[in-house]
């Protein structure tokens, strides 16, 4: 079949780690990349959120959402493309009163 087949086994595995290792190596770049990106996003609190972004975060659905913003427990802020985003620190507000 191939030149593989006639290799022993210490042969095979010198063969398999020269064609991996760059991929390794860059895996290990890419996960260090990765790895920055998200300490860097978490030590940047986010100021606005979305309604998705509420859902998952407080673990809540989208109708506990609507209802806060209609009894006046959390304040919406319309955007101009139709989408609205809800201040943090009206939801640590509202995270702070339900737990008194």
């Amino acid at each position: 079949m191939s030149h593989i087949d006639n290799l022993n086994k210490s042969q095979f595995t010198a063969f398999l780690n020269n064609a991996i290792s760059p991929f390794m190596r860059e895996i290990k770049e890419l996960r260090s990349e990765v790895n920055d990106l998200k300490s860097q996003l978490s030590n940047r609190a986010k100021e606005f959120y979305s309604s998705k972004e509420l859902e998952l975060l407080l673990g809540v659905s989208r109708s506990t959402i609507h209802n806060w913003v209609t009894q006046g427990k959390l304040l919406k802020h319309p955007i101009s493309t139709g989408k609205v985003l809800f201040k943090r620190s009206d939801v640590e507000k509202l995270i702070n009163y339900s737990k008194k």
